[in-house]
């Protein structure tokens, strides 16, 4: 991580993470503009000040805190499935209901959805998306987060294969095969 600080030219600034001194800055090749590149930080709250001391030994206060949280943690995998299995089995993956509920998602982090197996993805909002009228193959649906950090999880993913069918199918027709009544169009036959 690296600070810009911006002081008196010519001083003494020294940066601190809490009360834990981390060295000087290097002055820059702007006069009073500093720099100062962290070690690798551990993951959590870091609250970083600065004081500078000027030739005649004077010491300022220190500087406002500047906040930092690392998170190298990628969130969790989410899970996903259909919301509603409509087929004649409630788990063969055929439905006329193309909603996929997501859980499993951290507070403020973004999503998407892929339905070609990572090979593309869309952005997800709220917990759920619509897949397409069609069949997606086992492992074709995935969805992943990344966290406010910018850290991404694995994939997760909807292990069956599923049948997205949305269509009413044609209208039927109906009718005697034989109509034996006096006229053949008034449905009444002696065929039973």
């Amino acid at each position: 991580l690296t600070l810009s600080i911006s002081a008196e030219t010519g001083s003494v600034v020294e940066v601190f993470d809490g009360s834990t001194s981390l060295g000087t800055a290097t002055e820059g090749g702007t006069e009073g503009t500093f720099s100062f590149t962290t070690e690798a930080l551990g993951e959590g709250d870091h609250s970083f000040t600065v004081t500078a001391t000027d030739a005649a030994g004077n010491t300022s206060t220190a500087s406002p805190a500047a906040a930092v949280t690392i998170d190298t943690v990628a969130p969790g995998t989410p899970t996903l499935s259909l919301a509603t299995d409509t087929g004649d089995d409630a788990a063969d993956g055929i439905t006329r209901d193309a909603t996929v509920a997501v859980n499993g998602l951290e507070a403020d982090a973004d999503w998407e959805y892929s339905t070609n197996s990572g090979t593309d993805w869309s952005a997800g909002s709220g917990s759920s998306f619509e897949l397409a009228e069609g069949s997606y193959t086992a492992g074709n649906v995935q969805v992943r987060q990344t966290d406010v950090a910018g850290n991404t999880s694995a994939a997760g993913r909807i292990d069956t294969a599923l049948e997205i069918d949305t269509t009413v199918p044609a209208t039927l027709a109906l009718a005697l095969s034989s109509d034996t009544g006096s006229d053949s169009s008034d449905g009444i036959t002696r065929d039973g």
